[in-house]
Parts: C-alpha cells; sequence; structure tokens
C-alpha cells in the first residue's frame, strides 16, 4: 500500500528505525524529541500532562486562532472547557445525526451532474456545512472557499515556521505576511459576522429561545460566576474560530483517507457496502450501532492516517522520558503516525484491518492509539466526529462508487495530515 510513498513522514519513520523509539534533534537553539513510545506518550498526555505545556507551534496557531480550546492553558481552558462541554453531550450529539445527514443528502444532490471531483474539497464542504450548522446555528456554505483559502494559507504558515529556525516579525510586511494576515482578516469578518447576527437573533427571541441552545448560544449566554460578565467578542470569535478548524478540517480529512484505503482494499469496501445495505438509509444512532464494522473501518483508517500526526509539547520544568534527561524549554513531538504503526505493540502494522478494533480488541489503551488526543485534552468533539463520518459514509457508500482520478495521494503535514493532491476521484452512481 506504501510502496512510493515519500514524505517526512517516511523520514521520521527512518530516524526511529535507525535510533529506537526517542530521536534527539536539534533545530537551532531548540531541542526537540521525537517519540512513538507508548510508555513516553502516557507519560506526557496523562500521567505528568502539568510538566508539558503547549509548544511554539501553538503558539504560531495562536496567531490565527487567538486563545480557543486548542490554544489556550491554565484557567481560561478550563473555564471554556467546562462551558463548552454541554454541547457535546451524547444527547445533544444524537441530535446533530438529522443536520449530518441532511448535509450529506445536499452533498449526494450536488454531484448529479458530476463526473469527477476533489474528494478533499468536497469533504470540506460538507463537513463545514455540518459544524456551522450544528454549532453555530447558520450556514457557511456561501463562505466555503474563502474559509478553505483562508485555512489552507494558516495552516501552511504556521506548519512553515513550526520547522524554521529563523522567521521574520509578524509585522513585517513580507509577501508571506501579507498573505497570513488577509488570512485572518478573511476569518475575522465571518466570525464576527456570525457573532453579531446571533446577538441580534437572541435579543429579538429571548435567550431561553432555541438560539442559545447550540455552542456559540451557550458561549454567549455565559457569565462569569466571579464578575457576571459575559465573553468578549474576541473570546467569541477565537473559540468560533477554533471549532470552525477542528470542528471540520480533521474530519474532512479522516473521510478522504478512509475512501482513498477503502479503494485500495475492494474486499474491505464489499463487506462494508453490504452491511451498510442492512440499515437502508436509517443513520439513527440505533441502526449505525447494528453496523459495528463502519465504525472499525473509520477508527482503523485513522489509525494509518490519523487526521493530526502529531502532538507537540513544551517541558516547562526538567523531567526525563525512558531514562532520557529532557531539559526544560525541549520540544516533545508525539508522533501519532509513528506510534500508531509501531511494529512492537501492531500486528502487521502497515496493513489495512479493520478487524484489529472489533471485539476484545475495541477498547485499545490511549497511549497505543491516539487520533483525538489523550488525557484531559482529549479532543471535546470526538464522539461528534465519529457520528459525523460514519453518517457521511453510509450516505456516499448507499449512492456512489469512487475510482482514482488522478495520481495517488502522498500524505503531506499542514497541521493536519492531508493528501497533497486534494485526491480527484471518478464519482460512479449506482
Amino acid at each position: 500500500m506504501q510502496s512510493g510513498r515519500r514524505s517526512i513522514l517516511s523520514v521520521i519513520d527512518e530516524y526511529f528505525d535507525g535510533y529506537g523509539d526517542l530521536v534527539d534533534i536539534k533545530l537551532g537553539p531548540v531541542r526537540i524529541f521525537l517519540t512513538r513510545n507508548p510508555e513516553h506518550i502516557r507519560h506526557c498526555l496523562q500521567e505528568n500532562h502539568m510538566s508539558y505545556g503547549r509548544s511554539i507551534s501553538y503558539k504560531f496557531l495562536a496567531y490565527f486562532l487567538g486563545q480557543g480550546l486548542l490554544t489556550s492553558e491554565g484557567e481560561l481552558w478550563r473555564k471554556q472547557r467546562r462551558l463548552a462541554q454541554p454541547a457535546f453531550h451524547r444527547q445533544k450529539i444524537a441530535g446533530f445525526a438529522t443536520i449530518i445527514a441532511g448535509a450529506g443528502d445536499e452533498m449526494i444532490s450536488s454531484w448529479a451532474n458530476k463526473t469527477t471531483c476533489s474528494l478533499s474539497e468536497e469533504m470540506s464542504h460538507v463537513t463545514l456545512a455540518i459544524v456551522s450548522r450544528a454549532l453555530f446555528g447558520t450556514d457557511l456554505k456561501n463562505e466555503s472557499e474563502a474559509i478553505g483559502r483562508a485555512l489552507t494559507i494558516a495552516l501552511d504558515e504556521v506548519n512553515r515556521r513550526s520547522i524554521s529556525i529563523v522567521n521574520p516579525p509578524m509585522f513585517l510586511p513580507t509577501a508571506r505576511n501579507r498573505n497570513y494576515r488577509g488570512a485572518v482578516a478573511e476569518m475575522d469578518r465571518i466570525a464576527y459576522g456570525i457573532i453579531e447576527n446571533r446577538k441580534r437573533t437572541m435579543e429579538a427571541q429571548g435567550d431561553s429561545s432555541e438560539a442559545s441552545n447550540d455552542l456559540l448560544g451557550m458561549f454567549l449566554s455565559a457569565r462569569d460566576a466571579d464578575t457576571g460578565e459575559a465573553m468578549s467578542n474576541k473570546q467569541l470569535r477565537d473559540e468560533l474560530l477554533t471549532m470552525i478548524m477542528a470542528g471540520h478540517e480533521t474530519t474532512a480529512n479522516a473521510l478522504v483517507w478512509t475512501i482513498y484505503l477503502l479503494l485500495k482494499h475492494p474486499e474491505v469496501e464489499a463487506r462494508l457496502r453490504t452491511e451498510i445495505e442492512a440499515i437502508d438509509n436509517d443513520v439513527s444512532l440505533e441502526s449505525l450501532a447494528r453496523v459495528p464494522y463502519l465504525q472499525t473501518v473509520i477508527e482503523e483508517s485513522m489509525r494509518l492516517f490519523p487526521p493530526v500526526p502529531g502532538l507537540e509539547r513544551l517541558a516547562l520544568r526538567d523531567g526525563e522520558l525512558g531514562g532520557v534527561k529532557i531539559p526544560k524549554g525541549s520540544v516533545v513531538n508525539l508522533v501519532t503516525y509513528s506510534a500508531h504503526r509501531h511494529p512492537n505493540f501492531w500486528d502487521d502494522p502497515e496493513s489495512f484491518k479493520p478487524e484489529r478494533f472489533a471485539g476484545a480488541n475495541a477498547s485499545l489503551r490511549r497511549d497505543q492509539y491516539f487520533p483525538f488526543g489523550g488525557g484531559p485534552r482529549l479532543c471535546i468533539g470526538n464522539h461528534f466526529a465519529m457520528l459525523e463520518a460514519q453518517i457521511l459514509l453510509v450516505k456516499m457508500l448507499r449512492s456512489y462508487k469512487f475510482e482514482f482520478a488522478g495520481e495517488e495521494p502522498i500524505p503531506q503535514i499542514q497541521v493536519t495530515l492531508r493528501p497533497h493532491n486534494g485526491m480527484p476521484v471518478r464519482l460512479i452512481r449506482l
């Protein structure tokens, strides 16, 4: 499956193969430790998470996202997490199934006059529609292309700065800085527009209306326990942009890589299609529970191609991993991609085997398999993302077959794990 693949991920795997599970790299003045070992991962994400903070890459990301759930720390993060948690309660998520299914049906209808498409673009459009409707009560369909451009520019710049020794200050009028600031301004325009529209709606209808029941409504209605103050527009903007990026970018990529793997393994695709037929077009939680193979396919896809290929942490104090000293100020990169393929912890790790997540193997250790992170900062939307991926796959596979319409994609890191060519496919109506 992976013959001919060559990317930075291949280079990292060669480092691990040559030097062991912990690789020490100097990048200018910064010392970076790469690890794929489950014990190290458990130490950083769970057992000793207070000793590791957000790394320099998150600081670059904060230029774009601000201080939302992904980039904030300490008491601000804990406060925002508590406010957001009710929006991702199981009952709430179950209610999102109708929104997800509706967006999926719209996407399928839009393919009627198409013979080919960029699967990345299609998945990005549909997941953006879902997150904006479910969490913000609005439809960003007309802004999809603008958001896609802005995210690509921003993520590319964040990735470039995180691996560069010298970065020009953001205030300098370089071409890259101008593009980056333009992307931020575009997302500001969209975010503040959503906030102001919702405020007007809530003022007109009252806080007890349905307008305050989604995530944005909860944030707008929240008041500080000590001061009684509402969240500022800037904080609302930061949380909204965080959810736009984290809530659709990762799921879109997970779906693209799942379709890719199904095309490479027609026997898995055939079994999945047969099982999906049994639930007809019913995508309720109860029906999806009757197709357990669907979830294992997605989980195995995220093992081989985790939407976020690595998690960076900054050592806040001197420590050690596996007997190796980790000086304060060092960056520790938990390479999810490599950990998910570790030959000592996975049988036949390069093969696509959904059954490895079935039955007794369904609950794997979170230091061995962690596509949504782990510890206290486990992704708040993990169950939402899984439901979204399942429903959209049912919708797509019941209506279409896909074929590669270009070169097979190579994984490309832009904070998330994207296919370098957008993965063009032929659409074959069933």
